[in-house]
């Protein structure tokens, strides 16, 4: 069971490529949030159906074929996302409230 799932929002945590470089496609950078549009396996190579991809609404590569496959989408090794925690401001405006004074 994969822990991503299509319109969650994830940090990337490390800018190492999965695949070599091809012409202009495009990366994540480290630190940047994205939104997940497609969870999947690698279709190709060394990492095919042993590795979970995913795919971002912010980055859209063109299709490309790897060692004789059918054109696909590159994707991103799952592995180098992590979900986004989402905390509500409210946790810190508690922080800010006053203390009530005890009444002796």
């Amino acid at each position: 069971m994969s822990m991503f799932h299509v319109g969650q929002l994830v940090c990337c945590i490390s800018e190492s490529h999965d695949w070599v470089n091809y012409g202009a496609v495009q990366f994540p950078r480290a630190k940047s949030v994205y939104s997940i549009r497609a969870v999947g396996l690698f279709p190709f190579g060394h990492f095919a159906d042993l590795d979970e991809a995913v795919w971002l609404k912010e980055i859209v590569n063109p299709e490309m074929r790897f060692w004789g496959t059918p054109p696909v989408e590159p994707g991103f090794w799952a592995g180098r996302f992590r979900p986004v925690k989402d905390t509500s401001i409210e946790v810190f405006r508690s922080l800010l409230s006053p203390i009530p004074e005890e009444v002796a």
